[in-house]
């Protein structure tokens, strides 16, 4: 591939910060309102209604956590400095360099990688060239490898490319946006959109090719030791050992910023040119306390020294007098609330308690939007975020001391162990005082009486959609789940394997079930192995329910034509080859989704499962399929292989009296 070929001579929920919509699987970013907000979705088609209901927007992925990424190279080249560049480059010339590069290391960290599936977005100007390039055909582990392999790029660049800003790692930070393909840049200080970003390579893509984190992308994750990532460069140490930041210390900063009431920002790690600052990069408008009026474009930053931490404000520093210090606040956390927590044990009954395993944990009950409920676990209480009322009773007043004495001595709740005991939503809360269960019930309560114009439809889709028509594959599935609700104490030993090309249907009824009928805090969704069979595997604690959607291996939902590895004899993997019937019909899925969403499914379907007889139905009892059958083959030795695909066109009689060998070699 020459260097021509990369360029032709050219012509859902929404919130203010990304944890507010923290349950979602994809985050939006809208620039172009009064107030950023973010937009959560689950799936592709969720992520192309946003896209079309704010047409004209600037959009952006958010991309953060440790989940598998395409690699990107995010290249800005204002023409000034390109015309300074010796010797002299045409713009033409410059694109083409970047993508030859990429297109190098991308062979360099994975030699089966396609050039085929590179991607490049276009938001040039007159004034500046503008060039994300990233590639379908292969994904990341984390982020901080996307920074090396990025850092690898910029190695191969002439001299003159390899300035600072030209090649922005984005990808240095905890957390990024990348502006989705079609959609403009937002200017707040003119509030004007420029500069679309335009799909170069290849020209008819859509959304889904340019981003870095898409559904169901099925690209393989590249561990390559040109990308290995020390540990100290993983906790993202700089170079200066008497100025590392680690893990703990940005998240001491991001503590500091929120005892301040610094709000706003998206706090980034200090760079190898000023290792003692932390970039604040502004995300949502806010009061700046320094300057005493809200900011809506302004950045700031965060200066250590030795013992403590000093917030600039940018704006602050340009309008401040001639020959004066720049204005700051010092960041200290409340030493008095802290020691406080140290010596009292205080809580409220019902609510939080505290558990003695050699060190106090702190439970939290909380409470969510829904009305659903979930545990926080902390090594400590914070006695300043909660307020005690103090009120006469009797005509005296009660003191604050021995009101807290009192909650300490009588009202502390001990257990001795930290369970999970799940039981079905049709009887009582177990009574045992002397262990604290995790279980917080299922989110679906039971109906009186159960709706079947809402129960059909979810029945006929795992009927004809996921099993295919298969009638005793379907009342397996069926009964499987009910099996969870029924005896949910009891682990079924088996594991539901759905295939299928993109859009078929495998998501649809597992997100109703996540978010609707177990409840978030019972399912765990993740795309990454290593999280479920990794070393600490505490994301799974207390979990009804696993997902892995697009992975290579409880209930797996993958495009992959051979998903997971089945030996002969299997008797845990239940195999579903999804029907393709449904397939992007945007009529029939939302008619689905409408009745999934009804208040009052969740409740009628529990019923319906609760209600299904069970007797004599064992789980390990599983229904033979041709997925199955055809996944076993293909994963056979050759030559096995050989001879079933030789004797499979024999006569029954041949097969029975013939000697398969001597046939074989006397033919």
């Amino acid at each position: 591939m020459t260097q021509s070929d990369f360029f032709e001579d050219a012509s859902a929920l929404c919130g203010f910060k990304a944890k507010d919509i923290g349950e979602y699987r994809y985050k939006i970013r809208d620039d172009s309102v009064k107030e950023k907000s973010f937009l959560g979705a689950d799936n592709g088609d969720e992520i192309e209604a946003i896209v079309s209901e704010r047409e004209g927007h600037s959009l952006h992925e958010f991309i953060d956590g440790d989940e598998p990424l395409r690699p990107i190279i995010d290249f800005d080249l204002p023409i000034e400095r390109l015309n300074a560049i010796t010797p002299k480059l045409s713009g033409g010339q410059a694109k083409n360099t970047l993508c030859c590069a990429f297109r190098d290391t991308c062979l360099e960290v994975f030699p089966e990688w396609n050039k085929n599936s590179m991607t490049i977005a276009d938001s040039s100007d007159d004034n500046k060239i503008s060039l994300h390039v990233s590639t379908t055909g292969m994904r990341l582990p984390n982020i901080p490898q996307v920074a090396e392999f990025t850092e690898l790029v910029r190695k191969k660049l002439p001299e003159g490319l390899q300035g600072k800003g030209i090649i922005d790692n984005i990808a240095k930070k905890r957390s990024f946006f990348l502006r989705i393909v079609g959609t403009p840049k937002f200017i707040e200080k003119t509030g004007e959109h420029v500069r679309v970003k335009k799909a170069i390579r290849p020209k008819d893509g859509t959304i889904f090719d340019f981003m870095l984190r898409p559904p169901n992308d099925e690209s393989e994750i590249v561990k390559s030791p040109l990308l290995a990532v020390s540990e100290p460069e993983v906790k993202r140490y700089n170079d200066n050992t008497n100025s590392e930041t680690t893990e703990a210390e940005f998240e001491l900063v991001e503590k500091l910023l929120e005892e301040a009431s610094i709000e706003g920002f998206n706090l980034s790690f200090p760079s190898e040119q000023s290792p003692n600052k932390f970039p604040l990069k502004r995300i949502s408008p806010s009061y700046c306390s320094i300057c005493d009026r809200e900011h809506t474009s302004e950045n700031a930053y965060i200066m250590r020294y030795k013992k403590f931490y000093r917030f600039y404000c940018y704006r602050a520093d340009q309008e401040k007098p001639s020959g004066e210090r720049k204005p700051s606040i010092k960041l200290t956390l409340d030493e008095t609330a802290l020691s406080r927590e140290k010596n009292l044990q205080l809580h409220y009954p019902g609510d939080n308690c505290m558990c003695s395993k050699g060190k106090r944990t702190w439970i939290l009950k909380v409470e969510d939007e829904d009305g659903g409920f979930n545990f926080e676990m902390e090594p400590k209480l914070d006695v300043a975020d909660y307020k005690i009322n103090i009120i006469e009773y009797g005509g005296e007043s009660v003191k604050l001391l021995p009101l807290i004495n009192q909650a300490v001595t009588k009202r502390l709740i001990r257990y001795r162990k930290i369970v999970f005991q799940p039981y079905p939503p049709n009887i009582t809360l177990p009574s045992n005082s002397k262990f604290f269960n995790l279980f917080l019930g299922f989110k679906a309560k039971l109906a009186s009486h159960i709706n079947y114009d809402l129960v059909n439809p979810i029945i006929w889709h795992i009927e004809n959609i996921w099993c295919s028509g298969d009638k005793n594959l379907f009342e397996y599935v069926l009964k499987w789940f009910a099996f969870l609700v029924q005896y949910p104490s009891i682990i079924p030993g088996t594991i539901l394997v759905l295939r299928s090309p993109p859009r078929c249907g495998k998501n649809i009824i597992t997100d109703f079930i996540r978010k609707s009928l177990f409840g978030p805090e019972l399912v765990y969704s993740t795309s990454d192995l290593g999280k479920i069979l990794g070393r600490f595997n505490s994301p799974i604690q207390a979990r009804k329910l696993i997902i892995m959607n697009e992975a290579g291996m409880a209930s797996v939902l993958s495009n992959h034509d051979a998903p997971i590895r089945v030996e002969m004899g299997d008797g845990c993997i239940v195999c579903l080859d999804v029907s393709p019937r449904c397939k992007s019909n945007f009529t029939y899925f939302n008619q689905l989704g409408e009745i999934l969403e009804h208040p009052d499914t969740p409740g009628s379907f529990m019923t319906y499962l609760l209600n299904l007889n069970l007797s004599g139905w064992k789980p390990r009892k599983i229904p033979s399929t041709k997925m199955k059958i055809e996944t076993m083959r293909d994963q056979l030795p050759n030559p096995t292989r050989f001879i079933i695909d030789y004797i499979a066109s024999w006569d029954e009689d041949k097969v029975t009296n013939q000697d398969p060998g001597h046939h074989i070699y006397n033919s």
